[in-house]
């Protein structure tokens, strides 16, 4: 028996017209793209750059969203399976970016520091209907070009389930890339079992 909730919003119609809608919006009004280095890659896959507006044909899309993996498997630090990522399922876990936090021991409201993240993620980690563990401080006592690195950082010490997590940059991305590599024992096993 399934026990997961699933959800309907709106009748499948509805969810059609808008899709449609944002494909129509994507196509005739587009996107604000500010990284140069993604405007040159949207026009050189067929989109109309001009100046920081992109705009995005629908059949691009399409073809973008036909290429993706139907059901992503997620697993835990340990490499048990975790979460099956598509389809109808549904998981649960804390969401992300306060930037200020009710201290756990004297109850002051003040700005979050990185050893807020430890102890959220630990709790997630106790709680079994929580699926994965995403931290729920903007760290504010770290250099702040770096607070993405050090809330990973925090999580992978103090849970064994799946992280869901964001980087401020390229640089920041593969460095937290190389970090679950490390505690994945190398960048094929994290590839193999992701966590």
């Amino acid at each position: 028996m399934n026990t997961r909730p699933i959800f309907e919003v709106m009748a499948s119609e509805n969810r059609q017209a808008v899709i449609d809608q944002a494909f129509r919006l994507l196509e005739t009004n587009g996107v604000s793209v500010f990284s140069e280095d993604a405007k040159k890659y949207y026009a050189g896959s067929g989109c109309t750059v001009d100046g920081d507006n992109v705009k995005i044909p629908t059949a691009l899309v399409k073809k973008c969203i036909a290429s993706a993996p139907s059901i992503i498997e997620m697993f835990d630090r340990t490499g048990k399976p975790a979460m099956h990522v598509g389809g109808r399922n549904t998981y649960v876990g804390p969401g992300p970016t306060c930037p200020n936090f009710f201290d756990i021991y004297t109850g002051e409201r003040r700005p979050a520091r990185k050893n807020d993240a430890a102890p959220t993620a630990r709790l997630a980690d106790g709680l079994k209907h929580m699926d994965f563990v995403m931290s729920m401080v903007m760290i504010g006592d770290t250099k702040k070009e770096l607070a993405d690195i050090h809330e990973v950082d925090a999580m992978i010490r103090n849970t064994t389930k799946p992280i869901v997590t964001w980087a401020f940059n390229a640089k920041n991305l593969q460095t937290i890339i190389d970090l679950c590599a490390a505690v994945a024992g190398g960048l094929e096993q994290l590839q193999e079992k992701p966590f």
